[in-house]
């Protein structure tokens, strides 16, 4: 039987020290985003004052502040959402370390059932 290698190592060492881990930002994602967002909407304000005949002045002042406005709404909801999603994954990393510690059997058949979908049988699961 082809036992699968595995991409790190699973002893309680290991997997203390991968939690203990800062989770790294990735922005790239956020600057597309923000990106498309500004010119979408930038394009809007502009294309608007342009429609009502206002001056060149008046559309530069307004496309000037909903840039800055995008900006800071972007930046907002950006730090707002990741720590959101920080929050959640502390909430749910101390929920498993409390079923862990209360329950420890139960948590392992919990383990060796999500992991079956996958093809990780109790045999591979306990092959050493």
């Amino acid at each position: 039987m082809n036992i699968p290698t595995l991409e790190h190592e699973h002893t309680p060492e290991a997997i203390s020290a991968r939690l203990a881990q800062r989770v790294r930002q990735n922005y790239l994602r956020d600057f597309v985003y923000g990106g498309i967002d500004g010119a979408v909407t930038t394009f809007a304000v502009v294309a608007g004052t342009m429609g009502a005949s206002l001056s060149t002045r008046i559309v530069l002042i307004l496309g000037a502040a909903n840039l800055i406005a995008d900006g800071f709404s972007m930046a907002a909801s950006n730090f707002l959402g990741t720590r959101a999603e920080r929050d959640d994954y502390r909430r749910l990393e101390e929920v498993e370390k409390n079923m862990s510690k209360s329950r420890p059997k139960a948590n392992a058949k919990k383990f060796v059932r999500s992991t079956q979908p996958r093809d990780l049988t109790d045999r591979t699961l306990n092959a050493r």
